[in-house]
This record gives structure tokens, sequence and C-alpha cells, in this order.
């Protein structure tokens, strides 16, 4: 049996190992703890815990710690799967052709471990950006992927019109109300009234460096 399937990995192992077979591949040398947190977008001690696992499960072998650890199992790009570009981001508003797609992009997503179908998953490019126009870290290029039918709960970057108007959200309800935020500030927060409609169509799945997803 083929050791990936003894040792499944969790999604943010999978895109660690990702990352870093991307970064020996392009600079012949092993990144640092805090060359891949910044890549990442995470904290150092979370990319430690990711290579201790990836160490575990007979994917690196050496100490993450030192710097001396090295690839044992690449990567296996078939573990993902192409999802469709199917708008753009532009200074947080969100442009999406429904009936069309521009194009397919690779994501590194374990299939075995993911819930929900494929046909649900779908990207948004980022085209442009103000400061505080995002509810999440993206930059120009980027390409963050979405999930259709997907539970969101406080904190969720959700795709969601309001009113009838399309807008990329943070869901942060209070007491008495849902609150949507458009940027990252609390100011950003647009309160859901009693007599707004508004319906969730995507839920954030994960925001990928244009460098680290596969343009098909």
């Amino acid at each position: 049996m083929n050791e990936t399937k003894k040792n499944p990995l969790t999604e943010s192992q999978a895109r660690v190992l990702y990352e870093i077979c991307q970064y020996v591949r392009t600079y012949k040398k092993q990144p640092t703890l805090d060359e891949i947190a910044k890549r990442k977008n995470v904290s150092a001690n979370a990319v430690c815990y990711a290579l201790k696992q990836l160490k575990k499960n007979g994917y690196i072998k050496g100490e993450p710690n030192s710097n001396s650890w090295e690839i044992v199992k690449w990567f296996d790009e078939p573990m993902g799967c192409r999802v469709p570009i199917m708008g753009y981001l532009y200074n947080g508003e969100p442009v999406m052709y429904r009936n069309q797609s521009l194009g397919e992009v690779w994501l590194p997503i374990q299939i075995e471990r993911f819930k929900g179908t494929l046909d649900d998953l779908f990207v948004l490019c980022v085209k442009s950006r103000r400061a505080d126009s995002f509810p999440l870290r993206a930059e120009v290029g980027d390409l963050v992927a979405f999930q259709r039918h997907k539970h969101y709960c406080p904190g969720s970057i959700i795709l969601a019109t309001l009113n009838g108007r399309l807008g990329l959200f943070k869901y942060s309800p209070s007491r008495t109300q849902a609150i949507l935020r458009k940027g990252k500030s609390v100011q950003s927060g647009v309160p859901v009234r009693s007599q707004d409609e508004w319906n969730v169509l995507a839920t954030l799945l994960m925001p990928f460096s244009k460098s680290k997803m596969q343009l098909l």
C-alpha cells in the first residue's frame, strides 16, 4: 500500500509539504521556518509543528528546528484537483461569471480528505486592492479558493449577496444581529437588519499565492 494512504496528511500539512517542495525545487536548498511562515502567513511555531508531523509520517527526515532536514517523499501533485476560475476581486469587490469559466488552476488538495463535492470548488483572482479593502490577507495576483455549500461560522470569510449585491465579507455576528465586515477594521462592518435579504453563496476554503497554484 502507498505510504501516503497509510499516513494521510491534514490539509495544512499538505500545504506546507507542497510549499517546501516548491521552494527546494526553485532554490535548491531548504527554506527556514521563518521563510515558510512568511509565505504561508502563519507563525513559525505552526510551521515547526507541521514539519514535525511530516517527519513523523515519513515525508521528511532530520531535525526541523535546525534546518538540517531533507525531503524524503515529495509532494504528489496528482493528489490535487483542477478548479475553475470564476471571476475576479477588484478592491475587495467580487465580479463573477457564473456560467463561464475563465480557465483552470490546480489546487494541492487531498481529495480523499475533502468534505463535499469537487464541483463546489472555484477560485477568484485578485486584480486590485486598496488598504483595508479585504477581510483577509491577499495580494494582487493571488488566487482565492471558495467552496459552495460549506458550513460557515463566526470569523468565516464568505461570498454573499446583501439586498441583491454580491460582496466579500467576514461573518462577525453579535448577540442581536449578523455583521458583515468588508475590510479588516471593525468600522467596515455592515449590520444586517431584519428587513435586509442576504444569502451566502460560498465560504472561503483557502487563499493561495499565485506562486503556489499551477495555472492550466
